[in-house]
């Protein structure tokens, strides 16, 4: 997943209540649940970058603490596939509000009035609070697991709510891409 697919998914994480966001509180409780959802030992490694070798020690209760990054990994790999009927109720209720996006990004640009484009995109701040309708094309986009169509519809906002604002001319014309995130972070209001 991508960077904008992560904090989507934070995001309506976050909407759980504490009681439906606790997950199991061992290394092997939670390396089985992820057992679970990928049904073999080659794949819980694949996914959390260990051996697999690692992954059977977790699971037997040999290896108790990993180190700090991998157990990091390991709990924000059981989150994702928490719950996920919760996770879907929490981002369908969240549909029909605004979102708040707080970004560091590289925004590049073309326009077609002029033929201009910008070879590589300026890292800008943004904190923009976006419309219900957008925030339903962002949470669908996370939904289906889809990068590029999130980066998409946050482009397509700033285009038209800060880089166009309402001007005439050139400014009309102009399509915004985003080629780079350096941080995101969405808060679903």
């Amino acid at each position: 997943m991508g960077k904008m697919l992560d904090a989507l998914g934070e995001a309506v994480r976050t909407k759980l209540t504490p009681k439906q966001a606790e997950i199991h509180k061992t290394t092997k409780g939670r390396v089985g649940f992820l057992m679970k959802q990928e049904g073999t030992v080659a794949k819980v490694a694949a996914r959390l970058g260990v051996s697999a070798t690692a992954v059977r020690r977790y699971l037997k209760g040999e290896r108790k603490n990993p180190p700090a990054a991998i157990a990091k990994k390991i709990e924000s790999e059981v989150r994702k596939d928490w719950k996920p009927g919760l996770q879907r109720q929490a981002a369908k209720a969240a549909r029909q509000r605004p979102v708040t996006v707080n970004t560091r990004a590289a925004f590049g640009y073309s326009s077609s009035a002029t033929g201009t484009t910008t070879p590589d995109g300026r890292m800008r701040n943004f904190r923009k609070t976006l419309p219900p309708e957008y925030a339903e094309r962002l949470l669908e986009a996370q939904e289906a697991g889809d990068e590029t169509l999130a980066r998409e519809v946050l482009a397509e906002y700033l285009q038209d709510e800060y880089f166009r604002e309402g001007r005439e001319g050139d400014a009309a014309v102009i399509e915004v891409s985003i080629t780079d995130i350096d941080f995101i972070d969405v808060n679903l209001n």
